[in-house]
């Protein structure tokens, strides 16, 4: 079965919107959160192969620790590279991680793991 790129593209987008989205509305009140959120957005919906780019290069960058749900590494990490917009969404999911109920850890390892399917199967799609 070939791969569609414009249908990996679109799911990826819809999982980074939604990850985004949740995370400004655990933040209602930080406007640098709706800043980011706004801009983010405006990035998907114009240029989205940036945003995918940019989320799947670190992605695969960390493949092993997300694949191997090395949780310390990520709370420990320093993630400097990549552009304000996703760095703050990482900080701020970096906060809330750790009061999350495991259900919901496990929901965003889902989350993640299978944003690294996606832009692995985008890579190789025509």
């Amino acid at each position: 079965m070939a791969l569609n790129k414009g249908k990996i593209q679109s799911e990826f987008i819809g999982i980074i919107r939604g990850i985004t989205l949740e995370l400004s509305e655990l933040y209602p009140t930080d406007p640098e959160m709706n800043l980011y959120k706004q801009r983010i957005n405006l990035a998907m919906s114009t240029t989205p192969e940036i945003v995918l780019n940019e989320v799947g290069l670190q992605l695969l960058e960390y493949r092993k620790q997300i694949l191997d749900e090395d949780d310390q590494f990520f709370l420990s990490e320093s993630f400097s590279q990549g552009g304000s917009e996703f760095a703050s969404i990482r900080t701020k999911l970096r906060e809330t991680w750790k009061g999350m109920h495991p259900t919901k850890q496990r929901r965003y390892k889902s989350l993640v793991k299978t944003l690294l399917y996606l832009y692995s199967d985008y890579k190789l799609a025509k």
